[in-house]
């Protein structure tokens, strides 16, 4: 992986995927993949499928990634994708979350209490082979994570996290569950 020119800033998103946001241009980076914002995949190589939905014309210098997915990014661009927008923007990219576990699986998904307090129980659907349990703030984060269990209930442990909304996940072999979490 080459890049023509320096990266600036990068974020992590909740599927593996890292934006990279700078000064770079097209020349020595994959066809398909735009300059001043990219996306590589978990395997290190570029996304190009990210390159279409944003182009800003000149550099990119921070990203964050949204609760929602959403990515918002600021910098010395005018227009991104050739609209109007003068250094901050907001996009949502294909593939930004991970594949979504089947319905089923997500009705058989439980968490509570909500609001929660000092502890947080998860009873997972053991049938779709829960994989990993994962809390992130409301900057996609990732403030708690552990493997599942086989058990039928878990707990994650809250104590120390501040008040406020975060992202309660469930990775399934089959995707994610997802659920917002409030904490008091």
């Amino acid at each position: 992986m080459a890049i023509s020119g320096p990266v600036r800033t990068l974020a992590l998103q909740p599927n593996g995927r890292v934006l990279l946001g700078g000064d770079f241009t097209t020349a020595s980076i994959p066809s398909g993949v735009r300059a001043n914002l990219a996306r590589v995949l978990d395997n290190g190589q570029f996304d190009a499928s990210f390159g279409a939905t944003a182009t800003p014309n000149v550099a990119v210098r921070s990203i964050v990634v949204q609760p929602d997915g959403a990515i918002a990014f600021a910098g010395e661009f005018s227009t991104v994708a050739g609209q109007p927008r003068l250094n901050v923007a907001r996009i949502t990219a294909p593939n930004v979350l991970s594949v979504a576990a089947p319905a089923a699986v997500a009705a058989r998904t439980a968490a509570w209490p909500v609001p929660a307090h000092g502890q947080l129980r998860i009873a997972p659907d053991l049938s779709a082979g829960p994989l990993a349990v994962e809390l992130t703030d409301a900057l996609g984060r990732t403030v708690r994570r552990q493997p599942a269990t086989r058990a039928a209930e878990q707990t994650l442990d809250l104590e120390t996290l501040p008040a406020g909304l975060y992202v309660l996940r469930v990775h399934y072999a089959a995707g994610t569950v997802a659920r917002r979490i409030a904490v008091e």
